[in-house]
């Protein structure tokens, strides 16, 4: 028979020692390795790559400096209204997707993209109701929108899905997060391999730590204590580290995956071979599998997933390009736009345009200042432009059309509309350096670099800003004042961003001021692990600087990293008269672009200074075969005649 006595004794000990344990953690923690804070918001749910907000939470938080409330319901959504799964009757329903832009961090619900989206819908009596929901997620990306709809998207039953899509949303890194059901590797001749990859898959963590970490986040005990608790943060930070690591993809290691495949012999290496992709409709060359030019068939291949996965919603989907801010201004994308397929049924709208065109005009900010996150009236906006979008293509009823009218955003009382949403946040973003900043970009973007350059400067007066610093130096180099662009370039350079040093480094290379730049790239490298565009860089600086030693260092390890870099090392041989070496090089690219004129060209030009005619003209040959019009490779075919015949 049990002791009811002793079992109780052995839970209060146990309970006792846990408790005991735990404060003496918590204590060390504090003392040794005390932690920011973060209150318990979030859970991994779905299995998603981001964390989402947890149900039934109502926070005051700030946001660069802007408070607002929280509120998330029971279905984890940042709503403006219940909602149900199941879809009242006479109801269109529209599921908003969207990161942290569409979240708007900083601001009430009543100022966000959904809520102005439902207000303008049912702005006219109709037949119809509609019903936005709010599915924004921060941090979400394409990944997260494809899983969201599989697990919880579909319980709305959605007539039409809102998909907002920004440049950061795909790239190479998210290979990372996908395997390959089917990998078909073949050797076609003794200079050419051949992998067929199929059905891509979501690589989709599922743990007992996960699972672990999602049940606590449900009790509201954890959530309290993991408010002051500097050991629970700790443990969730390297949790959620944990929870974020992936199992190797058998194509990182393509040498000893090809070999395992009997492709590949015992002292060949796949670098010195041509690797052909076939991934869907594309065939690409590519050294290895992380390579930039394997990012579109892979997000193609992705993309078809979400089609598929709309259809079986039963779905429309349109699709919002969003624009970065820097865009807005006139500034290049830093990264490689998105491109989806056409396809029947599915509207893609771009937004750049028409919101410049209304900042343009109207001069008020759209943004939280230095932020790319909308304030008010950038969600009221773009969700006035989604409205027509959705008119002019059919995207809602067709019982409503005739009840609806296009929105005139050059309409006076609705320019006021849109200006007045930012009221509440006025105090905070309505600050005289900021108008400054805005009145001096707007110039810039017209082409205005007198205007430009004088609001730029009475903002600088009023705040620090090195990124403006940088913008000061363009438009003083446009306007052939070069004394000025140094001045603001040498100060941008106290600005320890690794992002904004490269972009420096590449204005001061521009300018043929090596050392600068050098100077610039070498912090960047010392701030982290540089990126391969660093390296290579550096490895130019020194070239032109004449200091060949450490130009054949940086250079060598750029193209080891990335073989579009390898003609940057093939052309310090040739430059330097190490032509064998330049050789070396040239030919490696033409295993990866055996149709490349200009690499047969410095080949065959490397054979000539090498006092070897015969190769010289068949690679020349070969030159002039691809591009037959190139006068100077028939020059130098005659003078190679010449030589020959002497």
């Amino acid at each position: 028979m049990f002791d009811l006595k002793s079992i109780a004794s052995f839970f209060k000990l146990s309970i006792g020692s846990f408790l005991l344990v735990f404060l003496i953690f918590e204590v060390i923690i504090r003392f040794f390795f005390p932690q920011k804070i973060e209150p318990s918001l979030f859970i991994s749910k779905f299995g998603t790559f981001i964390n989402q907000h947890k149900a039934n939470i109502h926070e005051k938080l700030t946001y660069e400096g802007i408070p607002y409330h929280l509120k998330i319901d029971e279905h984890n959504l940042r709503n403006f209204k219940t909602i149900t799964y199941k879809k009242p009757p006479n109801t269109f329903r529209i599921l908003s997707l969207g990161d942290s832009m569409f979240k708007g961090p900083g601001l009430e619900v009543e100022e966000i993209f959904a809520f102005y989206l439902d207000q303008t819908l049912n702005k006219h009596r109709s037949k119809f109701r509609y019903e936005v929901v709010n599915a924004a997620m921060g941090g979400a990306n394409f990944l997260d929108y494809i899983l969201y709809l599989k697990n919880e998207g579909y319980k709305y039953s959605p007539d039409l899905i809102l998909l907002p899509v920004s440049n950061y949303d795909f790239g190479p890194e998210d290979l990372d997060n996908f395997y390959f059901e089917n990998i078909l590797a073949e050797r076609i001749n003794s200079e050419e391999i051949q992998i067929t990859l199929s059905n891509p898959k979501i690589n989709v963590p599922s743990s007992f730590l996960n699972r672990l970490m999602v049940g606590l986040s449900q009790i509201p005990f954890y959530t309290e204590l993991s408010k002051v608790s500097h050991l629970l943060n700790l443990i969730r930070l390297k949790s959620n580290i944990l929870l974020l690591e992936r199992e190797e993809n058998p194509l990182d290691n393509l040498d000893h995956f090809l070999k395992t495949r009997n492709v590949l012999k015992k002292n060949e290496e796949a670098k010195n071979l041509r690797i052909k992709w076939f991934l869907g409709n594309y065939q690409v060359y590519a050294p290895y599998l992380r390579s930039k030019s394997l990012t579109l068939p892979l997000f193609s291949e992705i993309a078809e997933i979400l089609f598929k996965t709309v259809d079986q919603i039963g779905a429309k989907l349109a699709i919002l390009d969003i624009p970065e801010d820097e865009e807005l201004f006139g500034e290049p994308s830093a990264t490689t736009p998105i491109k989806f397929a056409e396809k029947k049924g599915v509207y893609q709208f771009n937004l750049l345009g028409p919101m410049q065109q209304f900042l343009t005009k109207n001069q008020f900010p759209l943004n939280i200042p230095q932020d790319p996150h909308w304030n008010p009236a950038g969600h009221y906006l773009v969700a006035i432009l989604t409205y027509n979008f959705l008119l002019k293509n059919k995207q809602i009823p067709e019982e409503n059309l005739s009840q609806k009218i296009i929105i005139d955003l050059n309409s006076p009382e609705i320019i006021k509309q849109i200006k007045d949403s930012n009221k509440r946040v006025n105090p905070y973003i309505d600050k005289p350096q900021y108008k400054y900043f805005l009145k001096g970009l707007i110039a810039k973007n017209n082409g205005q670099i007198k205007s430009a350059i004088k609001n730029l400067e009475q903002y600088l007066r009023l705040k620090q800003d090195y990124n403006v610093n940088f913008q000061l130096a363009e438009l003083y180099l446009k306007n052939k004042e070069l004394n000025n662009a140094l001045r603001h370039l040498k100060e941008a350079k106290k600005f320890k961003n690794s992002t904004f040093l490269e972009k420096l480094g590449q204005k001061y290379y521009e300018l043929g001021l090596f050392k600068d730049s050098l100077q610039v790239f070498l912090n960047v490298k010392a701030v982290g692990d540089p990126s391969v565009e660093v390296i290579d860089k550096i490895g130019l600086c020194y070239k032109n600087l004449g200091i060949f030693l450490e130009s054949e260092k940086h250079l060598t390890l750029a193209a080891e990293k990335e073989p579009y870099y390898i003609q940057h090392l093939g052309d310090l041989y040739f430059d330097n008269e190490y032509f064998e070496k330049a050789i070396d090089q040239y030919n490696k690219l033409l295993i990866l672009y055996p149709g490349a004129n200009k690499f047969h060209y410095l080949i065959g030009l490397s054979y000539l200074n090498l006092g070897d005619f015969e190769q010289a003209e068949k690679m020349l040959l070969e030159a002039k075969r691809i591009q037959p019009q190139n006068k100077s490779i028939q020059s130098i075919l005659d003078q190679i005649q010449t030589l020959k015949n002497k």
